[in-house]
């Protein structure tokens, strides 16, 4: 659901990917973690939804403001929980939500997530700052109705 907002896309990937899991278990080899190895094969099979609906083929273009990094101030605001974070991140764009998911839960490094999804590495780290923008944005705004 992290990924495709869509029931029924999410369960036929899991599916699958209990299916490609059971398919390859004679390949594990017992010296790795096996939660590292399911997950790998999870995560590829994520990607490969995302490239077969091309979800990057129609990607803005990008220019240098877009590509311009600016340090945030530190927050005196309570940090938001965990379930108020997943909300806001299911209300990203796809594009920037999958980048930020990409980055921050799977941990892949902007050169991974370029790679997988056949875009620029800018373009991917710019995805990711654009969505760090709005999230702090949406924060802070529901920050501020506390407030009053």
């Amino acid at each position: 659901m992290r990924y495709f907002q869509n029931q029924e896309v999410a369960q036929d990937l899991t599916h699958d990917c209990f299916i490609k899991i059971l398919g390859k278990l004679h390949r594990y080899k017992p010296n790795g973690s096996f939660y590292g190895w399911v997950k790998r094969i999870c995560i590829n099979q994520i990607i490969d939804q995302i490239r077969k609906e091309k979800k990057f083929k129609h990607i803005e273009k990008l220019n240098d403001e877009d590509l311009l990094w600016i340090e945030e101030s530190p927050q005196e605001e309570s940090p938001p929980t965990k379930i108020q974070l997943d909300r806001f991140i299911a209300r990203l764009p796809e594009q920037k939500r999958i980048i930020f998911n990409l980055y921050y839960i799977e941990q892949l490094s902007h050169r991974d997530i370029a790679k997988q999804l056949g875009i620029k590495e800018k373009t991917s780290s710019s995805l990711l700052y654009k969505a760090r923008q709005l999230l702090t944005k949406w924060i802070q705004d529901e920050q501020l109705e506390k407030d009053y």
